[in-house]
């Protein structure tokens, strides 16, 4: 099975927004939890439908043809909103509690796995445009031609 270039690039996005679930998602003062850890914490939803959606932009981008292209693409769109939220709410609720203060805490508290996982959408994003591109592109398989009859002489 051949990858064209959009697939390779939704393959490395897919895998980084899969991987970037395991790193760590929160790092303060020499603690750090990953994403997995988080979901044990009550953040659950989110985690896992960012794996699932890593995931579902993998198996895009491993299917061949517009059809693994599109869900490359809708997968590395819906992954990357569903961060953003994350990210918002996170935000939001840390302005709430403490203000700018803690806005700007917050955003030095958040570990290497949040920015890998959006990372990773975006490229699994960009992945599935080359890919659509790429599958509209290409010229159609040759069909198989029945052997021809050799004439006969008489």
């Amino acid at each position: 099975m051949e990858l064209n270039n959009g697939q390779k690039i939704g393959l490395v996005g897919g895998l980084l927004a899969v991987v970037g679930v395991f790193l760590p998602w929160v790092s303060f003062m020499g603690i750090s939890a990953s994403g997995l850890q988080l979901a044990q914490l009550g953040a659950g939803v989110f985690v896992y439908l960012t794996l699932i959606f890593g995931i579902l932009a993998l198996v895009g981008s491993i299917i061949s043809g517009k059809k693994g292209a599109i869900i490359l693409l809708v997968f590395g769109i819906i992954g990357l909103l569903w961060m953003l939220l994350f990210l918002g709410l996170f935000l939001n609720t840390l302005a709430a509690l403490g203000g700018g203060t803690a806005v700007a805490v917050g955003l030095n508290i958040l570990g290497i796995g949040v920015w890998i996982t959006i990372i990773g959408f975006i490229i699994a994003m960009v992945g599935g445009i080359m890919a659509l591109k790429e599958s509209k592109t290409a010229p159609p398989m040759p069909m198989e031609q029945p052997p021809q009859e050799e004439m006969q002489q008489f």
